[in-house]
Order: structure tokens, then C-alpha cells, then sequence
């Protein structure tokens, strides 16, 4: 048996949280577990997704430099031993930034306006699969 997928959200700022919890709506009405942590710098939503062994991190950017804060995630993920964890991004990422984003990794980028069905597609299609009694520590 499958448990629901786990995603950890977090943003870099802590303002501006209307189109945040929208999401974070959907992805729970999709059936999807969400922890909606709010503003996190990179190494905290790290570890924070690491301790609540998370299948996806989202990641809302509206004010830093999208690529130095995905690049960041990903060296503490990598640092954690938890480098296999999808991130997805969404919010204010300029259109030229998006294939160095997705050099680095980056499994979807959703700006305004995304279908909630696309974000949901996005999620399900690159989270971490795992099953119940597959030995993480959520078992």
C-alpha cells in the first residue's frame, strides 16, 4: 500500500502568502500530504525535509535569485544524503533562468498562474518512490 505523497513547501519570504496557501489547498484536496512550513532559508528546508522524510520539497521564490537559492537546496540535500529528493519551484523566476534551473536539477517551474493540475501532475511524476515498509522512518 502506497502512503499519500509528502510534500514539504517553504518560501523565501514571508510575505505575499496568498498564492501559497492556494497551493498548498490544492495539493491537499489532490490528496497529497503537505507541510506547509512557510519562509525557510535553503539549509533549514534541507533539514526539514530530510527529518519530515518528504518525497518532494516546492519551493515558492518571489524576491532571491531563483538559481542561488535552488543551488543551495540542492548542496545541503547533497550534503544530507537526501540528494534523491524532487524540488519543484514556483513564483516570481524569470523566463531566462529557467533551463539553468533545470540544468541544476529542478523537476518543474510553475510561475502565477499554473494550473493546480499541472502542479499536481509535476509532483506525482518525480516524487521519491517509496512505498509503505519500504524502511523509511515513517514505517
Amino acid at each position: 500500500m502506497e502512503r499519500p505523497i509528502r510534500v514539504l513547501l517553504a518560501s523565501d519570504t514571508p510575505g505575499h502568502t496568498a498564492g501559497y496557501y492556494v497551493v498548498a489547498r490544492g495539493l491537499r484536496d489532490a490528496g497529497l500530504e503537505v507541510i506547509a512550513s512557510g519562509y525557510m532559508e535553503p539549509p533549514v528546508a534541507a533539514e526539514a525535509a530530510v527529518q519530515e522524510d518528504v518525497d518532494c520539497i516546492g519551493y515558492r521564490i518571489m524576491d532571491k535569485d531563483p538559481v542561488t537559492l535552488v543551488s543551495s537546496l540542492l548542496e545541503h540535500l547533497e550534503r544530507l544524503g537526501a540528494r534523491e529528493i524532487p524540488v519543484v519551484v514556483g513564483g516570481i523566476i524569470p523566463r531566462p533562468l529557467h533551463s539553468e534551473l533545470e540544468r541544476l536539477g529542478v523537476a518543474g517551474i510553475f510561475p502565477p498562474g499554473s494550473r493546480l493540475a499541472d502542479i499536481v501532475e509535476c509532483i506525482r511524476r518525480n516524487r521519491r518512490p517509496r512505498t509503505v515498509g519500504s524502511g523509511g522512518p515513517r514505517d
